[in-house]
């Protein structure tokens, strides 16, 4: 490029040219694929390259890859999460060899067939689940919170049996106090003395 040689000799050069080194990622080889999966805050991203060919509106083996990484980290965190969430959290990048590949059309954009395959590594699993543990405690925090304010935002007056309003609530904060006291039997006690 301008007369400069890229030093791009793999798929891990090659992402290391948009994802900075240091950002924690799992890295696969089996037989003719290369597969590196990272987060990202920015949406789903996905760069893919089958025989040569890069598959910008991804396809079926994209589809497989995503199914068969997150599966296990879908399977430990199943009420907590969901897969189009956690997808929303995933860079994936691909260079796979196929035999006879198939395309949408013409201008090659999209892997309709054959589906890869790709052999489960307990190794692989481990990776991923650490890779996305940060990950899924931010979306359950983020989840948790807007449940939250969810709650805030109801307005009204909620009843508390048991529970008076001060009179002067509001008007006069100085001649306001509170009673806290265990039991109606309590508060009635408390309430007479105070009218006295």
């Amino acid at each position: 490029f301008n007369d400069k040689k890229i030093p791009v000799r793999s798929l891990n050069d090659y992402m290391n040219l948009y994802v900075p080194k240091d950002q924690s990622r799992v890295s696969i080889k089996q037989n003719n694929t290369e597969i590196i999966l990272t987060t990202t805050s920015s949406g789903f991203e996905q760069v893919s390259y089958v025989n040569g060919i890069r598959t910008t509106d991804g396809g079926v083996h994209i589809d497989y890859y995503l199914e068969k990484l997150l599966r296990p980290v879908l399977d430990k965190y199943k009420d907590k999460i969901t897969f189009k969430t956690l997808k929303n959290r995933v860079s994936l990048w691909v260079n796979c060899l196929l035999v006879n590949p198939h395309f949408s059309s013409q201008t090659k954009t999209k892997l309709t067939g054959p589906k890869p395959s790709l052999e489960e590594d307990p190794k692989t699993q481990r990776g991923v689940l650490k890779l996305f543990k940060d990950v899924i405690s931010e979306e359950i925090d983020s989840k948790e919170t807007s449940n939250l304010k969810k709650l805030d935002s109801k307005k009204g007056f909620s009843k508390i049996k048991g529970f008076d309003p001060a009179n002067l609530a509001g008007k006069g904060k100085k001649e306001c106090f509170l009673v806290l006291s265990e039991g109606l039997s309590a508060k009635t006690f408390a309430v007479k003395g105070l009218k006295t």
